[in-house]
């Protein structure tokens, strides 16, 4: 008797050892089908074991019948293995084969067996009849895989996203809205999808390139007839945009004027701070004049320019040619006034007084002429005549360099001309003449000597000019 006890405990301590632990879900996809339909189920496996991997098979008992088709999809599903802790997802598909079965509700039973352990559910198939029924079940659309989309966005750049979407039923629907929305764009697009058909949808977005630096998210959602039947949701983020500032020219020109103004825009989606640079000649510096003011670096005006995102700001070179052309007219037209009236020869007249040792009265005195030609012709027949006040007389002496007078002329009022004569002075030629004079009684005061006349011939013209006129004093 207790050998007998011994064996039942052994064999119920071996069955306990041998059972699996494992959960199955069964979800209806489809389970109402007419006669030349599939129904359809997911049948979830979950291996509770904790350290041991778990060989699982799925078949039905119906099949044996022969009145029902029991798959899985893909055929493969049908023996696997699970990992310890392990979820696994299988599509049923079942299906009526056998003439005799009618209308109404049928049971289908689906076997999981994991290591020794056998689970049986029953799976309920309502086949209908077709006559007078109208399809009204939900469709079901997924989105899968996930879709194609940047995750981390340049706001400046197209924004593409291609849906991909799966009809896991027979309903064919004639009219799927795919929508995508986040905060910044949204869309929508109308399509046509057959029974357990694929299809992908695209969509190109652009938001306002200067949207800051942020997480978002991206919804997308399917309607039929205005219901939701499917909506999942995406991370997105809008990343920074370093972009150089973009540059506008404008010209303004008015007479001997003009204006450029360069207006510097950024299209970054942050603050940003840059050098602008406007080159500038060295002519070009002495007539313009940069706005706002700034200084001048390796020839060019520069700006230190910082904007926010979208901002934009003005700077100006002024050029203003009005005061240098003035400027150059004023002196164009002096040199000319210059050319025009200035003599053509030039006398200038030195005088250096003699002094008694005595008392210091002036006795006499050294008087000496610089001509010069300053044109580029030569002067002919020049007469120069030297005034010699009553007061003083002229003393002949012979003067290294020097030319003797022609004649000396008495006035009738007192004093005489003293007369020198030259054929001819050759352009920028230069002659100096020297004379001396002796008072006639001892001067205390002054002593004038009028300018020099100088009388020429250029061309067929006869032209006088004078000198400067001398005072000798005592005082000197």
């Amino acid at each position: 008797m207790k050998v007998l006890l011994y064996v039942c405990i052994f064999l119920l301590l071996v069955s306990i050892a041998s059972a699996v632990s494992f959960d199955v879900d069964i979800t209806p996809i489809k389970d109402k089908i007419f006669k030349n339909e599939t129904a359809q189920f997911v049948l979830k496996i979950k291996n509770n074991e904790k350290n041991e991997a778990v060989r699982f098979s799925i078949g039905s008992p119906n099949v044996i019948t022969g009145q029902w088709v029991f798959l899985t999809n893909p055929l493969s599903d049908s023996k696997f293995t699970l990992d310890p802790e392990a979820e696994k997802e299988i599509e049923l598909l079942i299906r009526p084969i056998g003439k005799s079965i009618g209308y109404g509700i049928h049971t289908v039973v689906a076997e999981v067996q994991g290591g020794e352990t056998r689970v049986s559910n029953n799976l309920n198939v309502n086949l209908m009849n077709p006559e007078g029924y109208i399809v009204s079940y939900l469709p079901r659309v997924v989105v899968t895989p996930d879709p194609n989309y940047p995750k981390r966005i340049k706001p400046n750049n197209p924004i593409p996203v291609t849906v991909h979407l799966l009809n896991k039923n027979s309903l064919d629907i004639p009219e799927l809205v795919v929508k995508v929305n986040s905060n910044f764009f949204k869309d929508e697009k109308k399509i046509r999808i057959g029974p357990y058909e694929k299809a992908d949808v695209s969509f190109t977005f652009e938001i306002d390139p200067h949207t800051m630096p942020q997480k978002d998210t991206m919804y997308i959602k399917l309607l039929v007839d205005n219901e939701v039947i499917t909506a999942q949701e995406y991370n997105i983020e809008y990343i920074e945009t370093n972009l150089e500032f973009t540059e506008d020219e404008k010209i303004e020109k008015e007479f001997l004027k003009k204006k450029v103004t360069h207006v510097l825009a950024n299209p970054s989606n942050v603050k940003k701070k840059e050098i602008f640079s406007v080159p500038v000649s060295l002519l070009g510096r002495a007539v313009s004049s940069p706005v706002p003011k700034t200084k001048v670096v390796d020839g060019q005006y520069q700006w230190e320019v910082e904007l926010h995102p979208s901002e934009v700001d003005e700077f100006a070179v002024i050029y203003n040619y009005r005061t240098f052309l003035t400027v150059l007219a004023i002196i164009l037209i002096l040199v000319f006034v210059y050319q025009y009236f200035k003599p053509e020869i030039i006398v200038n007249k030195k005088a250096a007084g003699e002094f008694s040792s005595e008392d210091s009265t002036l006795t006499g005195a050294k008087v000496t002429l610089y001509l010069k030609n300053c044109t580029s012709q030569p002067l002919k027949n020049v007469s120069i005549a030297e005034t010699i006040p009553n007061i003083a007389a002229y003393v002949p002496r012979d003067i290294l360099g020097s030319i003797k007078p022609e004649f000396i002329r008495p006035k009738e009022r007192g004093g005489s001309t003293v007369i020198w004569k030259l054929d001819e002075v050759a352009p920028k030629e230069e002659r100096v003449i020297t004379y001396f004079i002796k008072a006639k009684l001892k001067i205390v005061g002054d002593l004038k000597l009028p300018g020099t006349s100088i009388s020429f011939i250029k061309g067929n013209k006869k032209k006088t000019v004078y000198s400067n006129n001398i005072k000798l004093s005592v005082t000197q």
